[in-house]
C-alpha cells in the first residue's frame, strides 16, 4: 500500500473515531430539569399528643378475631378470605406482579436461544449470486444455530428496573393485605352490628311485654272508673309503637345477614344460616405508644403507598439511564448449508461474535418527557 493510501486510511480512522466520540457525547445528554420538586412531610411534625395520648396499649395480633371467642365469627372470616371475589382478584394481582418481577430479573442474565430452519428459496439472477451457478436456481437452505446475547449493565439500568419491579411487587402485596384487612374488619363490624341488633330486639320484646302490662292495667282502671278512655287509648298506642320498633329491628337484622352473605361472596340464602352472635363482652382496648409513627409501618395501605413511591423513584433512575449508551454482546454458532445432506459436516460451520452500541442522539424529546 502506498504512503498516500495509508495516510488516507489514518485520516478516515481519525474521522470515524471523532464521529463515534461525538455520538457518545450526544448520547450522554444532560438531564436538564428532570428532577422532582415534591417533598414528604415528616410524621413527627404532625402533632397528635393531645388527640391520641399514649395509653401503653398493645397492637392487635394476627389472630385478633379469636379474642371475641365466637367460633362462628372465626369461621365467617376464614370463609370470606377464601371465597370473596374482590380479595381473590387482589391475590391474583400479587401473582402477576411477581411474574413481572421475574421477567425483569431475566435482563440481568445472558439470553441463549436455538434456531432451526429449512427453507426452499429461489435466488435472484441479478442479486448477490449474479453470474454464479446459483443465480436463478431453487435451493433448499437449511440452518441450525445457537445464539447468545448479553446486555452489559454498565449504568445499572437493569438492576434499577428490577428494584422498581420488586417495589411494585411489595406494594401490590401490601395492597392485597389492605384489601384483606378491610374485608375481615367489615365482616367483624357487620357481625358486631348484628349482635347489637339482636340485643335491641330483646329490648324491644321486653318493651312490648311491659307496655302490654301497662295497657291491661289501664283497662282495669278504666273498668273501675279510675281512668278515662284517653289513658287507655294512649296505652294501647304505646304497644303498637313498640311492635313497630320490633319490626324495624327485624328488618335491620335481615339486612345485616344479607350484608354478611355478600361479604362472604355468597347469595342471600347464606345469610339465613347465620346464627345469633355469641360475642362476649370485651374491655375497650388501650391506644399503644408512638401511635402516629408506628401506624405508618402497620397500616398496609400506607406501606403500599411507601413502596409505590420507592418504585417510582427507581423508575426515574431507569429513565435517566436511557440517556446513556447501551452495550450489547451477541454471538452465534451453528451450521448452515444449501444442501441439507452437507448440513452436519465440518465445512458447514458458521459462527460469529461482536459488540453492539446504541447511542440515543435525537429522540424528539421522548427521553425528557
Amino acid at each position: 500500500m502506498s504512503p498516500r493510501a495509508r495516510a488516507a486510511g489514518r485520516r478516515a480512522g481519525t474521522l470515524a473515531l471523532s464521529a463515534l466520540a461525538a455520538a457518545a457525547l450526544a448520547g450522554c445528554a444532560a438531564f436538564g430539569n428532570s428532577h422532582s420538586t415534591q417533598t414528604v412531610t415528616a410524621p413527627g411534625s404532625l402533632a397528635s399528643a393531645q388527640t391520641l395520648p399514649s395509653q401503653h396499649g398493645q397492637w392487635p395480633s394476627l389472630d385478633w378475631v379469636d379474642q371475641f371467642k365466637d367460633p362462628q365469627l372465626r369461621a365467617m372470616v376464614d370463609e370470606a378470605v377464601k371465597d370473596n371475589p374482590n380479595l381473590q382478584a387482589a391475590f391474583a394481582r400479587v401473582e402477576a406482579s411477581r411474574a413481572m418481577a421475574d421477567a425483569t430479573r431475566s435482563a440481568l442474565y445472558p439470553h441463549v436461544d436455538f434456531d432451526a430452519s429449512l427453507m426452499r428459496q429461489r435466488f435472484s439472477q441479478t442479486d448477490l449470486f449474479e453470474g454464479t451457478p446459483l443465480a436463478g436456481s431453487w435451493q433448499n437452505q437449511s440452518r441450525l444455530q445457537a445464539g447468545l446475547s448479553y446486555d452489559f449493565d454498565f449504568w445499572g439500568k437493569n438492576r434499577k428496573a428490577l428494584e422498581a419491579a420488586l417495589s411494585d411487587d411489595r406494594a401490590t402485596e401490601a395492597e392485597s393485605q389492605a384489601s384483606r384487612l378491610i374485608l375481615t374488619t367489615s365482616v367483624a363490624r357487620t357481625y358486631a352490628r348484628l349482635a347489637a341488633l339482636y340485643a335491641q330486639r330483646d329490648v324491644a320484646e321486653r318493651a312490648i311485654a311491659q307496655r302490654r302490662g301497662l295497657s291491661d292495667l289501664s283497662r282495669d282502671r278504666l273498668n273501675a272508673g279510675l281512668d278515662t278512655q284517653v289513658e287507655t287509648t294512649q296505652a294501647r298506642g304505646t304497644v303498637a309503637s313498640a311492635q313497630t320498633d320490633l319490626l324495624r329491628v327485624d328488618e335491620d337484622i335481615l339486612l345485616a345477614r344479607n350484608q354478611l352473605a355478600a361479604l362472604l361472596g355468597k347469595g342471600p340464602d347464606r345469610g339465613l344460616a347465620i346464627q345469633r352472635p355469641t360475642i362476649l363482652a370485651q374491655s375497650t382496648p388501650l391506644l399503644p405508644d408512638n401511635l402516629t409513627i408506628d401506624l405508618l409501618g402497620r397500616r398496609p395501605d400506607l406501606v403500599a403507598a411507601r413502596w409505590r413511591v420507592e418504585a417510582s423513584s427507581k423508575d426515574i433512575e431507569v429513565a435517566r439511564t436511557e440517556f446513556l449508551p447501551a452495550v450489547t454482546l451477541t454471538a452465534f454458532a451453528g451450521v448452515a448449508s444449501l444442501d441439507p445432506s452437507n448440513l452436519l459436516m465440518g465445512i458447514s460451520r458458521t459462527f460469529g461474535i461482536g459488540p453492539a452500541i446504541r447511542l440515543p442522539i435525537f429522540e424528539g424529546g421522548k427521553l425528557r418527557a
